[in-house]
């Protein structure tokens, strides 16, 4: 063990005390943190509307999942949403490429011979969309109660 005389114990303790005793100053003056994080969370998941178009909605969740948050229960809550709303947005995707496939078979060939491997890629992509509608439906009473928690306690 390095034993520090006096002198160097109190010139390395200096900027320790004085530097804690600004971050206490910052932290106290910016006591409203958990607040504008709120609002600003509050905010994101208002934007997020299901009926918007799936690139946008994409977007949103992308700054959401990147929005800073110190508070654990604004954390939880932004992370209960961003599962929600991407395991949704995951599903219409999956949907959305069914229908894409299926519009593809009925102008295909005629003669069968895309049949087999396009059955299989409608029913690997429909699996994929009721697999995540499935886990959206689970994570979306997480994301609505965990909200209107947030909404009442940083009104």
């Amino acid at each position: 063990m390095l034993l520090l005389g006096r002198r160097t114990r109190a010139w390395v303790a200096r900027p320790v005390v004085i530097g804690s005793v600004a971050l206490g100053a910052i932290v106290l003056a910016c006591g409203g943190s958990s607040d504008s994080e709120a609002r600003a969370l509050l905010h994101q998941l208002k934007g997020l509307e299901l009926d918007a178009p799936m690139a946008e909605r994409q977007a949103r969740i992308g700054r959401l999942k990147e929005l800073a948050l110190r508070a654990d229960d604004l954390v939880a809550a932004r992370d209960a949403c961003v599962r929600a709303h991407q395991r949704l947005l995951e599903a219409e995707v999956a949907q959305a490429e069914a229908k894409r496939d299926l519009a593809s078979a009925r102008l295909g060939p005629g003669d069968g011979s895309r049949g087999p491997a396009m059955a299989h890629g409608l029913e690997r992509s429909l699996q994929r969309s009721e697999d995540a509608l499935s886990q959206a439906r689970a994570a979306f009473p997480a994301c609505r109660d965990l909200t209107r928690s947030l909404a009442k306690k940083y009104r």
